[in-house]
């Protein structure tokens, strides 16, 4: 983008507008400037006279170019404040994602230890139970001993 600044003093104003690009060729500037020119000597040196108008025109545009160049760094400096903002808001949401799924992760390991000691207290209860049908089951083999001792035996 192109900053269009007020004409200086020693060009000629457009018929359009009263702002344009600095640009103009020396001989224009010369004529301008030993028109409506700022204490310039019309007797003055060719050499000089072409010297001191480039200069003034080279000093236009060097104050065009600054200002365009001070636009653009203030555009880019808005530019990267917006993104400096929408990247602090991603890395909120980004750490508030961070912070439930850490609460999340914490829930399900309590979980899983809850279920691994269930499956603990499962297992012990299994091998009681099995340890306990085991000695039923040598008291009931016990048992059909004695009751088929305990029978009378039939004779011959």
């Amino acid at each position: 983008m192109k900053v269009v600044l007020p004409m200086p003093i020693f060009m000629a104003p457009a018929a359009e507008t009263q702002t344009r690009k600095a640009t103009i060729n020396l001989d224009k500037a010369i004529g301008y400037e030993l028109k409506h020119g700022r204490k310039l000597d019309p007797k003055m040196d060719t050499k000089k006279l072409r010297r001191t108008v480039s200069n003034r025109l080279s000093a236009q545009r060097s104050r065009v170019r600054k200002a365009q160049h001070i636009h653009d760094m203030e555009s880019k400096v808005t530019e990267l404040e917006n993104t400096i903002t929408m990247v602090r808001l991603r890395v909120e949401s980004v750490k508030e994602n961070w912070r439930l799924l850490q609460q999340q992760n914490e829930a399900l390991e309590r979980l899983v230890q809850i279920r691994l000691q269930e499956a603990n207290v499962a297992q012990m209860v299994a091998e009681k139970n099995k340890a306990e049908l085991g000695r039923l089951k040598g008291q009931m083999k016990d048992f059909q001993i004695w009751q088929f001792y305990r029978q009378p035996q039939p004779q011959p």
